[in-house]
């Protein structure tokens, strides 16, 4: 009984171990298996840069603004903003843009989709190369420039920029910043298995039609470049800053996150299975191993209760490592209240979808601080 209940132990603990080494992982293959990006500093072809938005009236003009600046803005480009049905002040915004020739506003009365005004814009596009960009973040001057030197290789398929906090000194946070130490250095041995939304670019012949029926279109960005033997690259140099990863991860976007992967995994298992097995391992892996982990965990820590009821462990042997353990619950009281909040909300969020309760594609706001 004692042997499967360690086997069992074991089993759950591997999970684990093998989501952690994750970074470890992929800073041994950037050694060993580098395969540089050709970058042409010289490289910045004129761009269609496109925004969709939704009562976005607190950001919409800045973010206009910062990609018409000198320092950001490619002479020839355009600027194509959709406005999916917005019921604030983010039309009449707008509005004050529309003499410009190198801005294309698109306002439409319903109500639109994040996705579906993606495509929308990219069918209107008249350039080869294409900017995405969310409302709210702010992006670091120059960063779109840096996007498209890595385009100059005809490998690179879609380039996305590295995320860090808007406080904390303008640096990432700790979870954060393996987030973006991984994605780096899996685009030295090969491709990044991640894009931020808020600010990537990508080929307009690599670009395919994002199904409206998924709620994150990041995923498919991802998937569909791979599939077609083209690499996705994170620059460092290009960086966009949003709010702490601690107030950006509440419950509502946890669960909403959590939706999206499922919804991806079970809409596009095809497209998935089409990757080559090396990334399929590494794409399931890196996506969707962390949503077994409350349940490995759970199961984990119920083997060793009833592996210590079992071997009737006197207290004063197991007095020592609870110690040890209590001090560094303590030391590490904020990352580990972090981690336990973040997995219960995935624990939630995995039951509620495998049950049918939460399958929704529907896009809703989420207020952020």
């Amino acid at each position: 009984m004692e042997t499967v209940l360690y086997i069992l132990l074991l089993t759950s603990i591997v999970p684990l171990l093998v989501l952690f080494l994750l970074p470890f992982g992929a800073f041994i293959l950037s050694i060993f298996r580098n395969k540089p990006v050709n970058k042409n500093a010289n490289f910045c072809p004129p761009v269609s840069v496109i925004v969709a938005c939704f009562n976005e009236e607190a950001f919409i003009e800045d973010k206009v603004r910062s990609i018409l600046a000198k320092e950001n803005w490619i002479p020839g480009s355009e600027l194509i903003v959709v406005s999916g049905g917005s019921t604030d002040r983010t039309n009449v915004i707008l509005r004050q843009f529309e003499d410009r020739e190198d801005v294309k506003l698109i306002i439409l009365k319903d109500r639109t989709w994040k996705i579906d005004a993606v495509n929308l814009a990219v069918e209107k596009s008249q350039h080869d190369f294409l900017i995405f960009s969310d409302c709210r973040q702010k992006m670091k001057s120059g960063s779109i420039q840096k996007l498209l030197h890595n385009l100059s290789d005809p490998n690179v398929g879609t380039v996305t920029s590295s995320l860090c906090d808007s406080k904390n000194g303008q640096k990432g946070s700790f979870y954060r910043s393996v987030l973006n130490f991984m994605a780096l250095k899996n685009s030295e041995s090969s491709s990044s298995l991640n894009i931020f939304g808020a600010l990537y670019a990508q080929r307009k012949s690599v670009f395919r039609k994002i199904p409206s029926n998924l709620l994150f279109d990041d995923l498919f960005v991802v998937v569909s470049t791979l599939t077609q033997n083209k690499r996705v690259i994170q620059e460092s140099e290009a960086v966009i800053y949003d709010v702490e990863f601690d107030t950006y991860y509440q419950k509502e976007r946890i669960r909403r996150l959590v939706r999206g992967l499922l919804i991806f995994l079970v809409d596009q298992s095809k497209l998935i299975r089409s990757l080559p097995k090396p990334v399929l391992c590494r794409f399931l892996m890196f996506k969707y191993l962390k949503l077994l982990m409350p349940f490995f965990i759970l199961i984990a820590c119920m083997i060793s209760v009833i592996l210590l009821s079992l071997e009737r462990v006197e207290i004063s042997n197991g007095l020592i490592p609870a110690l040890i353990i209590l001090t560094m619950a303590l030391i590490f009281r904020k990352q580990l209240l972090l981690f336990i909040r973040i997995n219960v909300q995935i624990f939630i969020a995995v039951l509620r979808f495998v049950i049918g309760f939460e399958r929704s594609n529907e896009w809703r706001k989420l207020k952020t601080n």
